[in-house]
């Protein structure tokens, strides 16, 4: 089944402005920034696939991506995967834990393949077909996070998609920062964004929380809600 891929561009950080959804299963529990990264080959005025899309791949499970004329932009929220690219350009890491803001080739097998686990950041070159899979045991989740328009995948058996929040909006004039945050919010509290011309995205991690996180960024429920924000700014 061929449908639109979900991810982004060149080197990526993590910074945000509006918009809603929401999902389940991950691991990933810090609060603070996740991955940030700096983009610096876009396109001018790239009109990108953008938000928070949760792939989750069952053990055994592979997923074709063609990434078009863009790079995409990923974050491994549970879970390991293999990432081949084969001939074509290495994936670019943002391995957990660093403080680098610019995603950088890793070493890669003799098959062309690269393994990122749970709380590492990877951004795929434009041009590139990649085989996402996932050969452990367990369960795998990966957050989409930007993609070319003209990006594709092929999606294996057993494969789902969670659509958190997405849209096609206009990247800020490269270089840019690409930031992925996780907070849990008071009841009662609003999410503090930035404004413009930084784009900004979140959604309550848990689907079941989804309808309690207003679109204005309110806690609207009695219970704490953790969420996830995504934002692309001009780099400073």
């Amino acid at each position: 089944m061929r449908i639109p891929a979900f991810i982004l561009a060149l080197m990526v950080a993590l910074l945000v402005t509006p918009v809603h959804s929401a999902q389940t299963l991950g691991t990933t529990q810090a609060s603070g920034t996740l991955t940030h990264v700096t983009v610096e080959a876009l396109t001018p005025d790239l009109v990108a696939t953008t938000g928070i899309v949760r792939t989750i791949y069952p053990a055994g499970a592979t997923l074709r991506l063609d990434t078009g004329s863009a790079p995409s932009l990923h974050f491994v929220e549970s879970g390991t995967v293999t990432l081949s690219t084969g001939d074509g350009a290495p994936p670019l890491v943002v391995r957990a834990g660093t403080t680098k803001t610019v995603a950088t080739p890793e070493a890669v097998t003799s098959e062309g393949e690269v393994v990122v686990t749970v709380g590492d950041g990877f951004l795929l070159a434009p041009g590139n077909s990649v085989e996402i899979r996932n050969d452990g045991a367990d369960p795998a989740a990966v957050l989409d996070l930007l993609a070319a328009p003209d990006a594709a995948s092929d999606v294996g058996a057993g494969i789902a998609q969670e659509i958190l929040v997405r849209q096609e909006v206009t990247v800020p004039e490269p270089p840019v920062t690409v930031t992925l945050s996780r907070i849990t919010l008071a009841p009662g509290d609003r999410l503090s964004l930035p404004e413009a011309p930084a784009v900004t995205f979140y959604a309550a991690v848990e689907r079941s929380q989804a309808f309690n996180l207003s679109g204005q960024g309110i806690n609207r429920s009695g219970n704490p809600i953790d969420a996830y924000i995504l934002v692309i700014a001009p780099a400073v």
